[in-house]
């Protein structure tokens, strides 16, 4: 049943979903028209910084952030604060909960600005019906008149972190807008200096812009201070000649009784007379328009009070307008008061910011099998899909064509292919097409440059980290290459940092020579090299010494004529044992001390005598008794089984049945299953 066909309340709740939420909303946060419900998420640095004077303001935008975490990587904000441009990320508000039928859900409670609910679960389901969204097992609206409530029902082997990452990714419950800080403005001319008579749109840092910010709130200030000044001081030439008229009250009287007219009374104020002193013209008509209760002892304190109050005004306008610093002290306490008057708890929530999404965040690192095909064919299987097995048994079929290259590692991984030409090539395991056990898989060239006539010789899974140098003991990691004549060289991991889809020399080869395997070991390690005939040679790695990469390789065995090389593999200090697989499907475990060091040029010892004419050496792994293998025939047939399971013996004896091949069939492979990729019975 398609995910669209179980949303809990079908489409009338999709076909509502969008007025009902816009009844509940705040004004404020929602944009009614299209029916939001708001109150997200936002990933966004709010920093703007204190200043407690002009050269105080923002230094570094990122020195003061309440209510957010700094970050240590910020690249997408330092764009943003030092160019003017870049993106606000706005995501959901979401939460992991366990649900009644006992798996885990991703809970979103608020969507981002703009979202609408209905939209968002019917593109989300159209996603996971088509396989884009994986790990959701169903996807239902239980909002109700409480609030929103959004669940994602996860699958029983989902990762909850990398399916929000994908949702996250994918659909809308994360969204971005633009940030454009741009503003019309004076233009600087080529000495920078501005011309206020010329403007147009400039784009501002937020330096530049909290710098405009401040000269028009210094500009604003100033002249609000200047206006007041000019009003405080006509008003205090006001109280002055109230008051003088008033301790005159008795002249005053007699010389507007005497007039004939009020203008003939105003101007013998302006004049004067004796005993009281001449008036301004404005001072005059304050005091024609006084009542006769102005001029009672009460009115006449309030009078002096007023002139009191002015005088010490106009001293602290005067000072705002001769000194800058009080000027940028009024600015503080202004802001202040706003951030007193409007303490509104914050509706967003400001957390560390992250960059963009990577392949490896949505990715969850599952154990896999790598195999490469005949014909160039490359794949990526779940380990899952191979059951272990007892000694003896027929395995599963991993392919219909037969498996040249099988390696186990974590999605995460890198894995280091080298060509038959001696071309190193880099690819993160999850770049390869994942794909059933019966699957042929995706064409080499698909995945990587190389040309279809050019095979993968050399197969590694690589920690990413270590391969980068970022991991404890990456310096003494190396790359040991084996060509089809027997030449061997030693190369530093380190070496192949750099690595890509574009390729790096590995080894130099003379003409007609070829890659025929690789391995990855450290200094404390030794090398077993195995030919078809059943020879075997060790010797320590220090015996290759260590080269560049394009460089050629030193002897690396006596090969005879009727011989050829099958396998090398690296023994280190913890194995206790090589295994050893025909292509009849017989092996053994042969302790590691019976396969005594020699010297890089000798041919080596008798490894395993055959049971069966015409059977020939096909692999050869070290191992320890808490090992897994994987053994592959001819025809893409894999068998998984502890590595105990397969009898130890002596050097010189046939070994015992460990893959029960078909009669047209031949083993043809042999891999160890690392320790971290390993998988529990249970699953």
């Amino acid at each position: 049943m398609e995910i669209a066909g179980r949303l809990s309340r079908g489409r009338e709740t999709l076909r509502r979903g969008c007025s009902a939420e816009t009844g509940r909303a705040a004004a404020h946060d929602v944009d009614t028209s299209v029916g939001i419900r708001a109150t997200p998420t936002r990933i966004v640095s709010a920093e703007t910084g204190r200043f407690r004077r002009r050269r105080d303001y923002v230094g570094d935008p990122r020195a003061s952030a309440p209510g957010s975490k700094r970050p240590k990587k910020s690249v997408s904000r330092s764009r943003r604060y030092a160019s003017g441009s870049g993106s606000i990320v706005v995501r959901g508000k979401t939460s992991v909960e366990k649900v009644r039928s006992g798996r885990m859900a991703i809970i979103a409670t608020e969507l981002p600005y703009q979202v609408c609910k209905s939209d968002l679960l019917e593109k989300t389901a159209e996603a996971v019906n088509a396989k884009r969204l994986t790990g959701i097992a169903d996807l239902r609206d239980e909002s109700d008149r409480d609030g929103m409530r959004v669940v994602y029902e996860l699958k029983r082997d989902a990762n909850p972190s990398v399916v929000l990452s994908n949702l996250f990714k994918s659909t809308r419950l994360q969204t971005s807008f633009a940030a454009n800080m741009v503003a019309v403005d004076a233009i600087r001319d080529e000495h920078g200096v501005e011309d206020p008579e010329k403007k147009a749109p400039v784009r501002l840092t937020l330096r530049s812009a909290l710098d405009r910010w401040l000269r028009f709130r210094f500009d604003c200030v100033r002249r609000r201070s200047a206006h007041e000044e000019r009003r405080a001081a006509a008003r205090l030439h006001i109280v002055e000649g109230l008051l003088l008229a008033q301790a005159n009250a008795d002249a005053v009287v007699a010389l507007i009784r005497a007039a004939d007219a009020p203008d003939d009374a105003r101007q013998k104020l302006i004049d004067g007379s004796p005993g009281l002193k001449p008036l301004s013209e404005d001072q005059a008509r304050a005091v024609l328009a006084l009542t006769l209760s102005r001029l009672t002892s009460l009115a006449a304190g309030e009078l002096a009070a007023e002139e009191t109050d002015l005088q010490t005004n106009l001293e602290r306008l005067r000072s705002q307008l001769s000194d800058d610093a009080v000027v940028y002290d009024v600015i503080i306490d202004e802001l202040q008061d706003v951030k007193k008057r409007f303490a509104t708890p914050r509706r967003t929530q400001l957390i560390e910011e992250e960059q963009e999404f990577s392949e490896e965040d949505v990715v969850e690192n599952d154990r896999s099998a790598v195999l490469v095909s005949r014909g160039n064919y490359v794949k990526r299987t779940s380990l899952k899909e191979f059951a272990a097995q007892g000694r003896g048994g027929r395995g599963r079929r991993a392919a219909p064509l037969a498996v040249e290259h099988l390696v186990t590692c974590r999605d995460h991984d890198t894995l280091l292919c080298i060509s038959d030409a001696g071309v190193a090539y880099g690819v993160r395991a999850f770049h390869v097409p994942a794909a059933s056990r019966l699957a042929k898989g995706a064409p080499v060239p698909q995945i990587l440059p190389v040309d279809q006539e050019r095979t993968i010789q050399g197969l590694l899974a690589v920690d990413t980290a270590t391969l980068n140098g970022d991991a404890e003991g990456a310096d003494e990691s190396y790359v040991v290459v084996l060509t089809k004549r027997g030449l061997i060289k030693r190369t530093k991991l380190s070496a192949f940092s750099g690595l890509s889809a574009r390729g790096l020399i590995a080894v130099r080869l003379s003409e007609g020579d070829a890659v025929h395997s690789a391995a990855l070991c450290t200094l404390a390690d030794s090398l077993v090299i195995a030919t078809a005939s059943g020879r075997a040679v060790r010797y320590d790695v220090t015996d290759v010494k260590e080269t560049s990469r394009a460089t050629r390789g030193v002897k690396g065995l006596s090969l005879k004529d009727d011989d050829e090389l099958v396998a090398m593999d690296v023994v280190p200090p913890s194995k206790s044992h090589v295994l050893l697989l025909t292509q009849k499907g017989y092996g053994k475990r042969v302790p590691v001390d019976e396969l005594k060091a020699r010297s890089r040029t000798s041919a080596g010892v008798q490894a395993i005598k055959f049971r069966a004419a015409g059977d020939a050496l096909v692999g050869v792994r070290a191992v320890s008794d808490g090992d897994e293998v994987l053994m592959i025939t001819d025809a893409g047939v894999v068998v998984r089984q502890a590595a105990s399971g397969v009898t130890a013996q002596s050097r010189t004896a046939t070994g015992v049945r460990v893959q029960a091949a078909a009669a047209d069939d031949a083993c043809a492979f042999l891999s160890v299953v690392p320790p971290d990729v390993k998988l529990d019975d249970a699953e």
